[in-house]
């Protein structure tokens, strides 16, 4: 309960960070790189735990959707660092990466979820070789994935319909209305993620605790903007002093270090190092076709490597998921060694280096530098990905947009 406590506080920051309106507006190049990255190495990480650590082949689909999973905890402060100082506004650059992690993370953790409530739940392992063995579909693995879909339908159609309310109540001319929006999205997330926890379909309650958390956002940086400042600077500190120590702890005791081995340190790595390299190439190879140059490039890509928030709620969740199959449990303590040790070399590694690299290849927003941008730029890449309209409205005019307004005043 204390991790799903825990979750659920960055689960909340992560929707107050989403700028929905963006990601409808500008969906193409956030989902394309979401999705074809994490499935490319979901396919990658699948293939080599499965012949590096010599697991099965279902536990080895956990291992990858485990380990593949972008941690908001590192890519998110950067991305708000990057927004305050101005670098890459032009091309929204910060806003297309939290856009994907919003989109990576989502993807990986429902399909995690469906899949670990198909799998471990009671009769329906074997159903699930024997589909596996080319032969048709049971009737309960069918039943499990239509209650999985419907669940999923109802977590998103709970979440639009209390972050509605949340729009409403508390009223923002109403007395201490800070306290009262932290203190009701706070309840009503936990309430959604342990709730849907306890009758077996956490994916739900996931999904409507981000929703709810992003559809309020969109309400209250509209009516004051003082407020939601207030409520995103209270879950981080939460997030920062409390929840973040709480879930690592709680991955540390699940952590036995008598059985680890140098043998499975060198096997883990070169899974995450495998995992990482294909994630690298992907992203390069999809952001080819958008407006970013390669200094850009670099960074998305960097901002998708870190790995450590999921990884330390996962893990244990399989772990404990897997008890009752005893040929499965030993397989699911290894998958967590893989994910601590994920942590442990991508966290740092990586937040520092997006910090660096970011700082140096973003460039700053300089209005004398705006003419020369704009002849450059092309606006119809990948439907998505656009300038952002204010700064472009307030650069200086070019000679021909001068000539322009000139004739037209003139007739």
């Amino acid at each position: 309960m204390i991790r799903k406590v825990a979750l659920t506080m960055i689960v909340v920051r992560w929707g107050l960070a989403t700028d929905v309106q963006f990601l409808y507006e500008n969906a193409v190049m956030p989902v394309t790189i979401g999705l074809v990255s994490a499935i490319g190495e979901i396919i990658a990480v699948t293939i080599a735990s499965y012949f590096i650590l010599n697991i099965s082949f279902v536990m080895s689909i956990f291992c990858a959707l485990i380990l593949v999973i972008v941690s908001p905890a590192v890519t998110v402060p950067a991305m708000i660092l990057f927004k305050e100082k101005s670098l890459g506004s032009l091309k929204r650059i910060p806003e297309n990466v939290l856009a994907v992690c919003c989109v990576d993370n989502l993807f990986c953790v429902i399909i995690f979820m469906v899949l670990s409530s198909i799998i471990f739940t009671d009769g329906l392992f074997e159903s699930f070789n024997v589909f596996f063995s080319r032969q048709i579909l049971s009737a309960p693995i069918a039943t499990t994935i239509l209650l999985n879909a419907g669940t999923i339908v109802f977590g998103i159609i709970g979440g639009v319909i209390l972050g509605w309310l949340l729009w409403r109540f508390p009223r923002s001319d109403a007395p201490h209305t800070q306290f009262a929006r932290i203190t009701l999205l706070g309840a009503v997330s936990i309430s959604l993620m342990i709730g849907t926890y306890l009758i077996k379909y956490s994916c739900s309650g996931f999904v409507a605790a981000l929703i709810t958390s992003a559809m309020c956002a969109m309400k209250w940086k509209t009516d004051n903007k003082d407020k939601i400042d207030c409520v995103e600077s209270t879950y981080k500190y939460i997030w920062d002093s409390f929840a973040l120590p709480l879930l690592f702890i709680c991955l540390g005791m699940k952590f036995d270090c008598s059985t680890l081995t140098w043998e499975i340190v060198f096997l883990c790595i070169a899974v995450i190092a495998i995992g990482l390299l294909v994630r690298t190439i992907i992203v390069m190879l999809v952001t080819l076709s958008s407006h970013i140059n390669f200094k850009e490039q670099i960074v998305v890509a960097l901002s998708l490597l870190p790995r450590a928030t999921f990884q330390a709620d996962l893990a244990p969740t399989l772990v404990l998921m897997a008890t009752p199959f005893p040929d499965k449990a030993q397989e699911a303590a290894l998958i967590m060694k893989a994910a601590i040790l994920s942590v442990l070399v991508t966290a740092p590694i990586f937040d520092i280096l997006l910090n660096l690299v970011g700082l140096n290849c973003l460039s700053p927003y300089n209005p004398q530098d705006a003419p020369a941008l704009e002849k450059n730029f092309d606006k119809s890449y990948m439907n998505g990905d656009h300038v952002d309209e204010t700064i472009y409205a307030a650069r200086p005019k070019t000679y021909s947009e001068y000539r322009s307004e000139t004739v037209i005043e003139r007739y």
